[in-house]
């Protein structure tokens, strides 16, 4: 990748505005991202949706529920010890499936576009173009003549992603993201992380305390219960009473990863065009999507919304094919792009929580760490997701194949705060990542 570390940060500068959706700066950041996609000479297409704005309801009515339990457990057990064992039930329930994933992300994605009386909708678009555009880029040109299968190995680099795809004929399509929308809150993310974690394993310690008590007859109350009640509504009121605001100039959550977005697409898109009818390119086979998702922090909105179009694509054949288990899945990924502005670790997580991931999401996984091994870079990968939600999760949900990126230092820990600006982002950690994502499609 020939990367410019100048112009990768003149794009975070420009970006780096209080974005907040249904702001001004959301409109001049999404303004700026056409023009730039212009400049590459990629015409953008918008795609516009409103939705409700629920993911703040959902999370405080979720806290408030939990403290309530817990403190009707904690109260009125010890007097009613089947109403306690009832209530540790819906407790566990309720936390494992947020702790599992799926579950939350299921219930966000069903009521973000419902007709909800007295809620008022926002407004917002996904910003994406296609690259090749037609039949006639040489990338596709090749299919009507030979296949894939018949080149010589010798004479071209096979992409990695092809080795999932189910038909060496058809396209691999692949979905370049990244949001642009910010928001600050009354905590930073390196803070309420932390204080999620918290919450959810003083609450478990808890409902397994009183389960224990319950079956072996011992004392419910104790040093170790109140200080595990303590910490548990500690940090569920500090997380409930969490502002949100836009004071935040966004630039490592998200102008970077927008920023690497466009250097991919510049990048990509001089790779096809430099291909001159020699059988050798780099990126045979593969169609590029770069798409800039809207109201991201709302709710994962734009990437539910571009989920469901991808969900109703229709095939050469006409014949349209759903987002369920069916064999489009295989041929379309999702690189999610956030937080990739410092130059620490590089995470790439399939994950939504504690869900376990697919095989094929391993595969995929094991796929960039062998380029990132070539590349003389180390990624890893959590082993679990909690208290914070990125765009891979609606794809994971509906069966593709789809990571996220964000590498991580301590300036990490000012995302959300108005701290987080242009001078803070480091470019080296925008080159690696970019470097990465283009040894994975160009893997052999």
């Amino acid at each position: 990748m020939k990367y410019d570390p100048n112009e990768a940060l003149r794009d975070v500068k420009a970006l780096s505005i209080p974005r907040r959706t249904g702001s001004p700066g959301e409109i001049q950041a999404q303004n700026y991202i056409i023009q730039r996609f212009k400049a590459i000479g990629i015409e953008p297409r918008e795609e516009a949706f409103s939705f409700n704005p629920v993911l703040g309801l959902i999370s405080k009515g979720f806290l408030l529920i939990v403290l309530l339990l817990l403190t009707a457990l904690r109260f009125l057990s010890p007097f009613y010890p089947l109403l306690g064992i009832i209530l540790c039930f819906t407790i566990l329930i309720l936390v494992v499936g947020f702790i599992w994933g799926k579950p939350v992300v299921a219930l966000v994605g069903w009521v973000l576009f419902k007709d909800i009386p007295f809620l008022r909708k926002l407004r917002s678009k996904n910003i994406m173009a296609t690259w090749p555009v037609g039949g006639d880029s040489p990338a596709l040109s090749l299919r009507g003549t030979e296949s894939r299968s018949n080149l010589p190995i010798s004479t071209g680099i096979h992409s990695g992603l092809l080795r999932f795809a189910r038909n060496d004929q058809e396209d691999v399509h692949v979905y370049i993201l990244a949001h642009y929308d910010s928001k600050s809150q009354s905590l930073p993310l390196g803070i309420r992380i932390p204080l999620v974690m918290v919450l959810f394993v003083s609450v478990l310690f808890l409902v397994a305390y009183y389960f224990l008590s319950f079956w072996a007859c011992l004392p419910l109350l104790g040093t170790f219960e109140r200080v595990s009640f303590t910490l548990a509504l500690t940090s569920g009121l500090t997380l409930f009473f969490t502002r949100t605001r836009n004071s935040s100039p966004g630039a490592i959550d998200n102008a970077s990863g927008v920023a690497v977005m466009l250097q991919l697409a510049e990048a990509i898109k001089k790779e096809v065009q430099g291909f001159k009818g020699s059988k050798v390119q780099k990126f045979k086979g593969l169609k590029f999507h770069f798409v800039a998702t809207g109201a991201e922090e709302e709710g994962l909105v734009g990437a539910f919304w571009l989920c469901e179009s991808v969900g109703a694509y229709c095939s050469p054949r006409r014949i349209c094919l759903r987002h369920d288990n069916t064999p489009l899945q295989k041929n379309h990924f999702f690189i999610n792009l956030d937080g990739v502005g410092t130059k620490g670790r590089i995470y790439c997580t399939s994950k939504t929580g504690l869900h376990p991931s697919s095989q094929k999401q391993k595969e995929l996984l094991s796929l960039i760490e062998e380029a990132a091994e070539n590349e003389g870079l180390k990624v890893y990968s959590p082993p679990l997701v909690i208290g914070a939600m990125a765009d891979h999760f609606p794809f994971v949900a509906r069966g593709y194949n789809a990571v996220t990126f964000s590498t991580v230092s301590r300036r990490s820990l000012w995302v959300h705060t108005a701290w987080d600006a242009p001078e803070v982002v480091e470019s080296e950690g925008m080159e690696r990542v970019g470097k990465l994502i283009l040894a994975v499609l160009a893997a052999y």
